[in-house]
């Protein structure tokens, strides 16, 4: 019995002095390195943003026999496919500038209880606000090995004109008389998304998709008045809710040339006020709307984007947009209730770094 313990005993001790410097002398092949990559060492510790979590002696186990064991670390650093051009790692920036015209749908229409006694129906339409420049601001940083990237995107329109109308256009002023008409609109647009950029389709396709929250601000009034009588009337609106996108390119051979299209939706949840006044020499009065509103917006852009070649950081981008805001105004459900909607079109120009 002593006999086969000792036996059993050795052949313990001989399979622990094999194994062990197996653990602790083997070493792994060195990680590949990507074209643009710095070479790593191996027996280097992996660098981490968060030291604490691996720092020997944590109580998290022994050290790995082999290097970045359960964890990447320079693994993938510089791999073309992840960190190469286009998608090249660190500060991402575009500047566009829109000449576009405003269209206001306006259907802003309220009763108006007057200091006299008497009840008027308010309605004005919207003067033409012909062209106007619609700046638009992107900043964002784009992390490596294809994590993705975070985007703040502001983008404003401020509009107005005045122009004549006549007494047929505004049945409640004089009849030939005609009356001065004036409107506004100012718009605000706030996106926060994150993106991701995807060569996936194919070795002549761009394509980038960002999803996020959209913060928007409207509000457009028109205002008539001639001697007798003068009208007002007023719709604003904010809202933040989802909002999505999605960048398609297509590039023609070697020439630097691509084909562009992007479509862009969001579906803010906010608020809606109205206010519609009317003064006359006899008698005032004021009625205030408001309302809870989820309202749609949907738009396009097509064009084409020039670069000294595909995997340079710089692009030029222009084309035609296109962009409508659904029930940017409407209170009610019944016909003859209050509405309002607005769309935009013209030509951007946009240029656009490291995307």
């Amino acid at each position: 019995m002593t006999h086969a313990i000792r036996i059993l005993a050795l052949a313990l001790m001989l399979t622990a002095v094999s194994v062990a410097p197996v653990c602790a002398q083997s070493r792994s092949p060195a990680p590949p390195v990507w074209p643009g990559a710095e070479a790593a060492d191996p027996a280097a510790p992996v660098s981490t943003a968060f030291p604490a979590l691996f720092a020997p002696g944590c109580g998290t186990g022994p050290p790995a026999c082999t290097p970045y064991e359960d964890r990447n670390g320079p693994l993938l650093v510089g791999h073309p496919r992840l960190d190469g051009p286009p998608a090249t790692p660190g500060t991402v920036a575009a500047l566009e500038v829109g000449a576009i015209v405003p269209h206001i749908k306006n259907g802003l229409q309220a009763p108006v209880t007057l200091t006299n006694g008497a009840v008027d129906t308010v309605h004005l339409p919207s003067a033409d606000l012909n062209v106007q420049p619609m700046p638009k601001v992107e900043l964002g940083y784009r992390w490596g090995e294809a994590t993705g990237e975070l985007l703040l995107t502001y983008r404003f329109i401020t509009a107005e004109n005045t122009q004549g109308v006549s007494g047929a256009e505004l049945p409640s002023f004089a009849p030939g008389g005609g009356a001065v008409l004036r409107s506004r609109l100012n718009l605000s647009v706030i996106d926060g998304d994150y993106a991701s950029y995807e060569p996936s389709l194919g070795p002549l396709w761009d394509m980038k998709w960002r999803v996020g929250g959209r913060a928007l601000i409207a509000f457009a009034d028109s205002h008539a008045a001639d001697r007798l009588l003068a009208e007002h009337t007023s719709n604003h609106y904010w809202g933040i809710g989802p909002h999505a996108a999605l960048d398609v390119r297509r590039w023609i051979g070697k020439s630097g040339m691509a084909l562009f299209g992007r479509i862009d939706s969001s579906v803010p949840i906010g608020r809606i006020t109205q206010t519609f006044s009317e003064t006359s020499a006899l008698a005032t009065g004021t009625t205030r709307l408001a309302q809870n509103e989820v309202m749609l917006s949907l738009a396009f852009q097509a064009g084409l984007t020039w670069s000294p070649n595909r995997c340079n950081r710089f692009r030029l981008t222009g084309g035609y947009y296109y962009e409508h805001f659904w029930d940017l105004g409407t209170i009610g459900v019944v016909a003859g209730s209050s509405h309002e909607e607005l769309w935009i079109q013209g030509g951007f120009i946009r240029a656009e770094w490291n995307y």
